[in-house]
């Protein structure tokens, strides 16, 4: 569907992101076997696949960055935000959905719901002081998403415009993680 480029700063250093931004054709292909959800894995075919890797030239602490994820589901009337993390680190408190040095994002969200929204909010961002401090702020981010109407799926156009949800962001983002502090930007 898409490949877009996001270019970023970090310390002085040129970066991108590059996020791939498709249909999802084949729900095996990308790993739906293995989740053992209760629903049959044929309802996310329809529904997108992106993946989102980081170009950066530094090693160790100087590349450790953190991808995070403000998703709001549901229907239009019963609607929620939350932070988008694997299940089992949903509790944790902490906002990273993937963290380490250049981390990819991947995501490949489906439902059986038969009518249904899904917007995400994604961004990269860092720690200033790499490991050190819970503090986080965002580099560059995108949004994208899918709606489901009477079952069938259709994927929203991917905008790069993430920077600017990310005063919405923040006050989901200190809800989940009390312990964290999230930088304006």
């Amino acid at each position: 569907m898409a490949t877009v480029r996001i270019p970023f700063e970090l310390r002085g250093i040129a970066c991108s992101v590059t996020v791939d931004y498709r249909v999802n054709e084949d729900p095996h292909a990308w790993g739906y076997q293995v989740l053992g959800l209760p629903y049959d894995i044929q309802s996310a075919r329809g529904c997108p696949v992106l993946r989102a890797t980081v170009d950066h030239p530094a090693e160790g602490y100087g590349a450790t960055l953190g991808w995070t994820q403000i998703v709001r589901y549901g229907d239009a009337e019963q609607g929620r935000s939350v932070v988008d993390a694997p299940p089992q680190m949903a509790h944790a408190g902490i906002p990273w959905a993937y963290w380490g040095i250049r981390p990819t994002f991947f995501d490949a969200p489906s439902t059986p719901e038969r009518e249904f929204t899904f917007r995400a909010h994604t961004f990269l961002a860092f720690s200033p002081d790499a490991v050190i401090s819970p503090e986080v702020e965002p580099l560059c981010g995108f949004s994208w998403g899918y709606d489901v109407h009477e079952g069938h799926p259709s994927v929203v156009p991917l905008t790069v415009d993430g920077m600017k949800r990310w005063c919405d962001a923040r006050p989901v983002l200190e809800r989940h993680c009390p312990g964290w502090r999230f930088r304006n930007i």
